[in-house]
């Protein structure tokens, strides 16, 4: 447990200095973190910029997820949502032997699925989080891209890598870390997770891909788990 010793979502009643857009979305500042003082990602993604980032509280199941982004996005003038995944663990069926942490990427394909927002799912870091195998990956693309959910990919510009590189100076992560690796041109295996997991860095790592979330969702097990959840 890198960050958080205790198992599972925190829910919005345990947070501090949130400001509360709807029932499950929240914006969060520098001060933001949870009673026992646990900090985000976010808390220092916000302090980083001096601008608010969001929280989604899944505690209450994927309907008020659904709920909650569309308030927001009401409420913020939002008219795309735009839900990206590190590694593309969120593609998977549900049946791989590698994937370690489900359930927020099915409540969050399921949400971007049902919201009346316009909405696509993005992943970023083929393969970088080491959940899925570049063979496994390699197999949902296809599938998803012969329902024509593959909408287009976008590479990771010099610019942008530089900006990425100054956040990963105040944020741990290794999903997103692994894609800026490959962009400096460093491929090949690297481990992560205390050497549990090996990742193979590829060309394709600093690229993101756009999906269509329908063909996604209905192909995937994790994603009939979670739908309908209260």
């Amino acid at each position: 447990m890198p960050k958080d010793t205790r198992p599972g979502p925190r829910s919005f009643d345990e947070i501090d200095g949130l400001d509360r857009l709807s029932e499950t979305v929240g914006l969060a500042s520098a001060e933001t973190r949870v009673q026992d003082e646990f900090e985000f990602t976010e808390t220092l993604v916000a302090r980083h910029y001096d601008t608010d980032t969001a929280l989604i509280d899944i505690s209450h199941g994927v309907d008020a997820v659904r709920r909650g982004i569309d308030a927001a996005a009401r409420q913020l003038d939002i008219d795309l949502v735009v839900g990206v995944d590190a590694g593309g663990d969120v593609l998977a069926r549900g049946d791989e032997p590698g994937l370690r942490s489900p359930v927020m990427d099915g409540v969050g394909l399921v949400a971007l699925d049902d919201l009346e927002t316009a909405a696509c799912l993005g992943v970023f870091g083929y393969g970088s989080d080491g959940e899925l195998t570049l063979e496994e990956l390699e197999a949902r693309f296809a599938a998803i891209a012969s329902r024509d959910g593959l909408l287009g990919a976008w590479g990771l510009t010099p610019r942008v890598r530089n900006e990425i590189e100054d956040v990963l100076a105040h944020v741990e992560t290794e999903a997103s870390r692994v894609p800026i690796e490959a962009a400096r041109g460093n491929f090949g295996q690297r481990p992560i997770r205390d050497g549990e997991v090996t990742v193979q860095l590829t060309p394709t790592s600093p690229v993101t891909f756009y999906f269509d979330p329908a063909p996604v969702a209905t192909s995937s097990r994790i994603a009939a788990c979670v739908r309908g959840t209260d």
